[in-house]
């Protein structure tokens, strides 16, 4: 069986399309392109999110598809 892709990692923030949903900490607006992830629904649609980036130079994108979970970590920025 294939696999379905679920994410892709994006070097920066789409040009076009509907807004990016800002990913934070605490929950405020980030407006800087941050760690740059566009998800794939299961019915054929996808969203982009932007997460701020945290505290560890690792940026990284978990996928346990057996629990539909995905885990991503954003590292600092130009570290």
């Amino acid at each position: 069986m294939a696999r379905i892709k679920r994410y892709e990692i994006l070097n920066s923030l789409p040009p076009y399309g509907p807004m990016y949903i800002p990913i934070t900490e605490d929950g405020d607006p980030y407006y800087s392109e941050g760690y740059v992830i566009r998800f794939y629904k299961s019915d054929g649609t996808d969203w982009v999110a932007n997460f701020q980036p945290g505290w560890t130079v690792f940026d990284g994108v978990f996928d346990f598809p057996q629990l539909d979970l995905i885990v991503v970590i954003a590292g600092m920025a130009n570290f």
